[in-house]
């Protein structure tokens, strides 16, 4: 089960050929470690792009992450999350 969240994250990330891939994100104080990448999909509006990642992490949570880039400013985003547990 995905809970929406879209809470503001702070994320360390490699960005190489083109590519995005988050490598560990803090959210809540907390810190998460990227062990899977299962997907990445893009949309645009304008200036805007917006890449979105479903990412699992090390605690066996599914995330979907949303980079917005507008201009030179790059923000990110916890859309959705998800456990195991449900």
């Amino acid at each position: 089960m995905l809970h929406e969240l879209n809470d503001r994250i702070e994320v360390i990330a490699l960005f190489a050929e083109g590519s995005v891939q988050p490598l560990r994100i803090r959210w809540r104080e907390r810190v998460y470690k990227i062990q899977h990448i299962y997907s990445t999909w893009q949309y645009r509006q304008g200036s805007t792009r917006e890449i979105h990642i479903t990412a699992g992490t090390e605690a066996a949570q599914t995330m979907e992450l949303v980079l917005t880039i507008d201009g030179a400013v790059l923000s990110w985003r916890l859309k959705r999350l998800g456990t195991s547990r449900y």
